[in-house]
């Protein structure tokens, strides 16, 4: 009797672990944790744009980072070329999304996502489009006032920001992020109307892996429970 007992109490205390498994294998398994600021951007004709910057507030993320993606949604203008936007981390490190894309030709209702994985940043002629992009498109020399990053005083300064997401990937990334946006040249004006999100992806937790182990055992546990059952 003790030892049926056990076996069931061992049975209970496994179905328990593997039910906690089964909830969890979902989470194991996600591995990006996204970020967003809903609030519209508004774009002077020339000036930052308001609110200056855009924050968004990070925490909860303790795995090791693996890439950094930032959306801009909705974005419009009547004359791209004008604008600029960097991305500051809670540690102070910059990195200049883009300075002038594509010229004269107006930018109407475009998302772009940019990631250091794609194959080139937006374009600084031509017609835009929505889609991934590098960040690190640059034609001018913009300065960000503060609160923002600054720029260059001269041709021969060291820009004041990076160009790629890569050097954030060994920061602590939670804190306060914030997005500068400005319009260097008067006479046209925009938005970016769906705010902004920001993304990271991490390494999976360690115990996803022994999570996942007691998932893949337990069959084998059931059966061997019901072989032994019968010598009882």
């Amino acid at each position: 009797m003790l030892l049926r007992y056990s076996r069931h109490l061992c049975f209970f205390a496994c179905t328990s672990l593997i039910a906690f498994s089964q909830t969890n294998i979902g989470g194991c398994r996600a591995e990006v944790i996204s970020f967003s600021n809903s609030q519209r951007m508004n774009i002077p004709d020339v000036g930052i744009a308001d609110p200056y910057p855009s924050s968004i507030e990070v925490d909860g993320i303790t795995s090791p980072l693996t890439n950094v993606t930032v959306t801009l949604r909705n974005f419009s203008h009547t004359y791209p070329d004008d604008t600029a936007a960097v991305v500051v981390s809670p540690r102070n490190t910059a990195v200049l999304l883009f300075s002038g894309p594509g010229a004269g030709i107006d930018a109407v209702d475009l998302t772009w996502v940019f990631d250091d994985r794609a194959e080139a940043g937006l374009p600084l002629f031509g017609a835009l489009s929505s889609g991934t992009f590098r960040p690190g498109t640059e034609q001018w020399d913009d300065f960000f006032p503060a609160p923002g990053p600054g720029g260059k005083i001269r041709d021969e300064d060291p820009a004041p920001w990076e160009f790629r997401f890569a050097p954030l990937l060994s920061e602590d990334p939670n804190g306060q992020w914030n997005l500068f946006v400005l319009d260097s040249l008067e006479g046209d004006g925009g938005q970016i109307e769906g705010g902004w999100s920001i993304s990271f992806e991490v390494v999976p937790e360690p115990s996803c892996g022994f999570l996942l182990t007691a998932a893949m055992l337990f069959p084998h546990y059931m059966r061997r429970r019901k072989k032994e059952s019968g010598k009882l």
